[in-house]
């Protein structure tokens, strides 16, 4: 129906006399089919779905519930395996109707977005069945994390089982965590390359709200937002562009392409091996990328092509500087009709068959869940494109596209979220029958009646013929006709209307020759009028009709929705009203909307005669002032026309990066409703920044930072401000915290943000001191030891052995040493490092021993903490040992004599050292306590001498006397024990309790 608007400039009186029309039923029909090579039941006719010519939706049970299938896989013998987003895994064997239950993976995480998405078969499934999987694992009210996993599938051929081979990325293990905190943006697909390697894709796991975490996508060392290409076993590629042969299981070793949001869908051009991928867009856009190795894809610097409100990140605009982010082939907006309109892009296939017209092939096919329609693209091998979609789509409202993939045959099949099915597209050129419509105008006075066949139509585009029959036993041709009744009697007429192909169509409606159509008189304001929200739209109109007299006249209203280019559509009214007036109030629907108030009436036989009035809004212009982006009615805009009297949603983020919401100009909190005036309006945001926040928290000037020295200026990652007593700093994950005094001078000396990471807390109070927490280190002061920085291992084993509380406050920095770093405590303590030892605790008399025997550079690093031994303590370190006791104090024992101490059981049964490895003329020496020694030369080695033997052997002198060096431990002999030494022996008789030597 065509609206008719009133253009009078005053008061309009409009008088219509209506057509009579004969308005013919459509017969409609549901067409089945047999299609080759698989299968399948048709899907269900509907009025919204739309395919080129030829093509035909073939559909698969698959066992799985709406909104539970996420992947499937096709056999080769036309089987299909399944996977749902619980983790539950179906097949539904070639020529079935009926799926059946595999198996179900346990501890998935299916919450939001995130589940059981990646499910690829291996290139030698068909003989050994397995299948590599990528999906969350964790419990939904907690923490999940990513896992990639191969498992079986057996027999092969018609599973009936699902097991665990074995795990390739565990996400709790690895190093960061691949930890899926939020219900958006995980883990999703899963791909096998024809070489056997894998590859596979995370999104950002950040919310929708311009949450920070999302700048991970651009971190080489996070796995948020990348696509991984692995090896079988789960490490890098050797050529992945940043693969590193010394942490090949490092993410940065794995990570092929960078920069995404949520690379849900992905496949391999199978020409080339180049990937294409779907990256779901935020607010605004929709992409289709390409990708090579090392590609940044831009997120979250960039949306489509266009630069985002992350903008004034610092890792954005190094990006902006370096040029470096590669665009993505194709994007199209949500705002946009046609093509260009979405809402969530599916990455697709490449279709290599040869059943579809050849337009088609190696064209990607790809779709968008949330418009539920299908496009096509082509690429050349390089992955640039060739051909843009279809202007208006490949297909419409097709279900919920989740997955793609290609049958045995080549046709594309897609995974239907919506439905729970497998829908395949399949070609089959043939002809469609046409649709049969018409109208009619009535003269009554000469019974005459002129038909049109001008709204019917033929998919297929052909040249229709049309036959019409009056229903008086006359007929004529042509796509009019005009015919004049003799008598007055209602009349059935027929249309049928014939395509070249010779398929045909009927439609029918009953005709009345002599029936006047109604005069119906419309009196509205003139076209000019707009209405504010509430405002009273009033009209009133009369009908009369030759037959009947006086008709009622009965009014409905539709808002014509209108948001973007090519978007209009209708909302009608369920509140019709009924008689000669018409009185609304207009409508709060939006600055794009129209109301469209229509007056009906219909005679006793069915003549109508309508009218419509376009009561259009008085629109107005918004603004807002303010530092960061804000919402208007759910779009990001610093101004937007709206209706006069509506109730404007004006949200403005709590925080954005290093603002702080602080209120409107109007008091409104921040996400609140407006009423519009009828004029023009400035609002504003008000912000302040963490660190303004932070500052008047703590006393602003009359603190001890006192007055500001320096505007708010950005650091590597933050935001700081001088002030005359100190510092304020910010970051997103640290906040905003003061330093000052001695620490801040440490702080900076250090090297600041850039190093130490930005402050935790502010300066607190520690036993014996205070300290300031920061990122990656903390600096504690005493008016003792001064400032002193504690970090890295160093500080990890200082806070585990009880930090200032159990051992006391750093008198030095973490120093560099030859081989590692040191650390001095309060109290006699220390903790040494190195990266092969670790960091271990040394303190009191072994400390002091240590140290006096050269520390690391002579002795090496501890490899322990202080441990217990028998009767006292130890700590080990690379080249030596030193034991304590209250008796014998701290000795140091190392060589060849530790060695020989070790073998003959140490503490536990040879005693404590009672004095250190000892140098003498020849060689060295150690004594034990229980009347032990060791000594060694380096002609003789270390041998042990003790008791009766070493008793006797000291009033000799040692090895000053004849005898030297032992040359033997002891041994028994007939009656006795002896040593051996160099020019000579000490023997011990049992029986006379005697030792003799000889020389």
């Amino acid at each position: 129906m065509p609206i008719r608007r009133i253009l009078a400039a005053t008061a309009a009186t409009i008088t219509l006399l209506a057509t009579g029309a004969g308005v013919a039923a459509n017969a409609s029909s549901v067409t089945s089919a047999a299609v080759s090579g698989r299968a399948g039941t048709f899907a269900s006719s509907t009025a919204s779905l739309t395919l080129p010519a030829g093509f035909q939706l073939v559909d698969y049970p698959t066992g799985q519930a709406a909104y539970n299938l996420t992947n499937f896989a096709w056999l080769d013998d036309g089987g299909l395996l399944t996977s749902g987003k619980n983790g539950l895994i179906t097949f539904l064997p070639a020529g079935g109707t009926v799926a059946r239950v595999v198996g179900q993976v346990p501890s998935v995480r299916a919450l939001g977005d995130h589940g059981f998405l990646g499910f690829a078969p291996a290139n030698d499934y068909m003989s050994t069945g397995r299948v590599y999987v990528s999906y969350d694992k964790g419990d939904p009210a907690g923490t999940g994390f990513g896992m990639v996993e191969e498992w079986k599938a057996l027999p092969a051929e018609s599973p009936t089982s699902f097991t665990l081979v074995r795990t390739l990325v565990d996400g709790s293990q690895t190093s960061p965590q691949l930890a899926q905190v939020r219900h958006t943006h995980g883990i999703d697909s899963v791909v096998v390359a024809p070489d056997d390697t894998l590859f596979v894709s995370i999104g950002d796991d950040a919310l929708n709200n311009g949450d920070p975490t999302t700048l991970r996508a651009q971190d080489l060392d996070q796995p948020y937002g990348k696509v991984l290409h692995l090896t079988p076993d789960g490490t890098g590629v050797p050529n992945n562009p940043f693969y590193s042969s010394a942490a090949p299981s490092s993410w940065r070793s794995m990570i092929y392409a960078y920069g995404f949001r949520n690379p849900f869908r992905f496949a391999l051009d199978p020409r080339s091996g180049v990937p294409h991928l779907g990256d779901v867009g935020w607010s605004t856009t929709e992409e289709v990328d390409t990708l090579v190795p090392g590609a940044n894809g831009g997120w979250p610097c960039y949306e489509g092509t266009d630069r985002t409100t992350f903008s004034t990140y610092s890792v954005c605009q190094a990006l902006y500087a370096a040029g470096s982010a590669r665009m993505p082939i194709w994007s199209y907006r949500h705002d946009q009709s046609g093509v260009q309109a979405g809402a969530a892009v599916v990455g697709g296939v490449h279709y290599t068959g040869t059943s579809y017209p050849s337009q088609y092939r190696n064209s990607f096919f790809f779709g968008d869940y949330a418009r539920h329609d299908l496009w096509t693209l082509a690429t050349d091998t390089a992955g640039a494109m060739t051909r843009a979609p279809e202007s208006a789509g490949f297909a419409t409202e097709a279900g919920g596209p989740v997955a793609f993939h290609t049958g045995p045959n080549g046709d594309v099949t897609y995974a239907d979220l919506l439905g729970g099915t497998v829908r395949r597209l399949v070609y089959q050129a043939g002809n469609r029958a046409p649709s049969a419509k018409f109208s009619s105008t009535t003269n009554a006075a000469s019974k005459t009646v002129t038909f049109s066949a001008a709204d019917s139509y033929d998919l297929d585009g052909d040249a229709l013929t049309y036959s019409w029959d009056f229903g008086d036993g006359t007929s004529g041709s042509g796509l009019t006709a005009t015919h004049t009744y003799a008598t007055a009697d209602p009349m059935t007429v027929a249309l049928s209307v014939r395509d070249q192909l010779g398929a045909t169509n009927t439609a029918t409606s009953t005709i009345y020759p002599d029936n006047y159509t109604p005069t119906l008189t419309l009196t509205a304001p003139a076209a000019t009028t707009t209405y504010a929200v509430a405002d009273t739209v009033a009209l009133s109109a009369t009908a009369t009709d030759a037959e009947d007299g006086p008709l009622t006249v009965s009014w409905d209203t539709s808002l014509l929705h209108c948001p973007f280019a090519g978007s209009c559509h209708l909302h009608p009214d369920a509140d019709p009203v009924t008689g000669p007036t018409y009185s609304k109030p207009f409508t709060d629907h939006g600055a794009d909307t129209t109301m469209l108030v229509t007056a009906h009436v219909a005679d006793s036989k069915g003549a109508t005669a309508t009218a419509t009035y376009e009561a259009r809004p008085t629109l107005r212009t918004i603004a807002v002032n303010s530092p960061v982006a804000v919402n208007i009615n759910g779009v990001t805009a610093a101004s937007a026309q709206v209706v006069a009297g509506s109730s404007v949603e004006l949200a403005a983020p709590v925080t954005s990066t290093y603002w702080s919401f602080s209120s409107w100009s109007d008091g409104g909190a921040a996400t609140h409703a407006t009423t519009m005036p009828d004029a023009d309006l400035t609002i504003s945001a008000r912000y302040t920044t963490a660190i303004d926040t932070k500052y008047a928290a703590l006393g602003g000037s009359s603190s001890f930072l006192g007055g500001p020295t320096t505007p708010e200026y950005d650091v590597a990652g933050g935001r700081a401000r001088n002030y005359t007593g100190g510092r304020l700093y910010w970051s997103a994950a640290a906040g905003a915290h003061e330093a000052h005094g001695a620490i801040l001078t440490k702080y900076l000396a250090a090297g600041g943000p850039a190093v130490l990471g930005f402050p935790t807390t502010d300066q607190v109070a520690v036993t014996g001191g205070v300290a300031v927490y920061f990122t990656k280190a903390r600096i504690y002061w005493s008016s003792t030891t001064g400032a002193r920085l504690v970090n890295g291992a160093i500080l990890t084993k200082y806070l585990a052995a009880g930090g200032p509380d159990s051992y006391g406050l750093p008198t030095t920095d973490v120093t560099a040493v030859t081989g590692g770093l040191y650390a001095y405590f309060t109290g006699g303590r220390s903790i040494f490092y190195s990266g092969t030892t670790g960091a271990h605790l040394v303190k009191g008399g072994i400390l002091t021993k240590y140290l006096a025997a050269g520390g690391p550079t002579v002795r090496g690093f501890p490899t322990t903490d202080e441990i217990g031994v028998t009767a006292g303590l130890a700590t080990y370190f690379t080249k030596a040992r030193i034991y304590w006791s209250s008796t014998t104090g701290a000795r140091l024992v190392n060589g060849a004599i530790l060695t020989k101490y070790l073998a003959a059981g140490g503490p536990d049964r040879y005693g404590l050292p009672t004095t250190d490895v000892t140098a003498v003329t020849g060689g060295w020496y150690a004594h034990f306590t229980g009347g032990r020694s060791i000594f060694y030369s380096g002609t003789t080695g270390a041998h042990l001498v003790y008791g009766k033997i070493r008793t006797k052997y000291a009033s000799m002198g040692y090895q000053r006397s004849c005898l030297g060096f032992p040359t033997t431990d002891e041994y028994a002999i007939t009656d006795g024990r002896r040593n051996r030494f160099a020019q000579g022996s000490i023997t011990y008789r049992y029986s006379t309790n005697t030792s003799t030597s000889s020389c």
